[in-house]
């Protein structure tokens, strides 16, 4: 009679455990584990698969340079996203008359919506900061004063004022209302960039910063009253069906500079030559812009022989924006967020 590994414990006056071990894996000479072993396991498994989710989405989010001559008095602008269609600014420019950040570009179909807050130091003597969206004081705000930030997008209109377009508006006329740039229902030629441009209102903004915080008149710039440094965000829905670029291109995302007569990207780029990257010229591109080998490693068998596959076609992916990736490879890409 085949004698179970719980039977052994019993007569040898131990506690009785069930296992998954029985005559077969004595047979084998293998070591019999008990089953809540197994258990405990297979569900630590499966709580870390419940987390790769949130990892994933956290590992999304970036950072970088607003772009060159972007700084203010020697205060940093930067950028940030968590996703392809929302971007925040920090520190815009204010030390000149505007800015055009050419890496937060848009497409036809687009619905924009703005929000923005903080202050900005405008120079001077005494409480100089003031709001950076509705400032208050003598000669400040729209219309008619200075130091407030106004936005101009190319093509975009106000999607309750259709004759309004978003020409250098003051960000307290666009806050709270949805901008649109209207699709291309038609044979249409678009030859400039759609992208964001920020300007700042000061007959002297050369001393314009971040810099020796204080409240302001009236304590406008009181941190109790969000009164740090200014900020701005662009949230996009896209109204057009297709993979479009993230608003902060992505690496291999295709951008448009226009569109042709035909409704096809006029003269695309890659997305790290639209954030002002370039080609090196030590042969290896990939690693001239982060990216590393493993992030475009796919397994032969889905590309290919060796050589032939997405590794194969490394230089002409990089060199080549008119070529398109197969299916499989995108979604490679899509994983490891390189493309939106």
């Amino acid at each position: 009679m085949a004698v179970t590994s719980t039977e052994r414990s019993e007569a040898n006056g131990g506690d009785a455990v069930a296992t998954d071990c029985g005559r077969a894996s004595d047979i084998r000479g293998e070591t019999c584990k008990p089953l809540w072993r197994l258990i405990i396991a297979a569900t630590a498994f499966f709580c870390i698969g419940l987390l790769i989710p949130f990892a994933t989405s956290s590992a999304r989010a970036g950072s970088t340079s607003c772009g060159p001559g972007s700084t203010s008095s020697g205060d940093a602008c930067t950028l940030s996203w968590s996703g392809d269609t929302d971007v925040r600014i920090d520190q815009p420019f204010v030390a000149g008359p505007y800015y055009e950040y050419q890496s937060i570009t848009f497409q036809p179909g687009d619905e924009i919506t703005i929000n923005a807050g903080g202050c900005v130091q405008t120079g001077g003597i005494g409480d100089t900061w003031k709001r950076y969206v509705n400032p208050t004081g003598a000669d400040s705000g729209y219309p008619g004063g200075f130091y407030f930030g106004s936005v101009k997008i190319p093509g975009a209109i106000f999607a309750d004022n259709a004759v309004q377009p978003v020409d250098n508006v003051p960000l307290s006329q666009t806050i709270g209302h949805t901008l649109i740039i209207p699709a291309l229902d038609g044979p249409d030629e678009i030859t400039a960039r759609i992208d964001l441009t920020l300007s700042y209102a000061d007959d002297n903004p050369d001393d314009n910063g971040y810099y020796e915080h204080d409240n302001g008149n009236n304590d406008q710039c009181a941190y109790s009253n969000d009164g740090d440094s200014a900020w701005l965000t662009v949230s996009v829905q896209h109204g057009v069906a297709g993979p479009m670029p993230a608003v902060h291109p992505k690496p291999f995302d295709l951008v448009p500079n226009g569109f042709d007569s035909n409704l096809l990207f006029k003269n695309p780029v890659w997305g790290w030559q639209w954030n002002n990257g370039s080609i090196n010229t030590d042969g290896d591109p990939v690693r001239h812009v982060g990216v590393h080998d493993s992030d475009l490693h796919v397994a032969d068998h889905e590309f290919g022989p060796a050589g032939r596959g997405l590794q194969g076609h490394r230089r002409t992916l990089w060199r080549q924006p008119a070529f398109r990736a197969p299916e499989l490879v995108r979604r490679h890409l899509q994983r490891r967020h390189l493309v939106g």
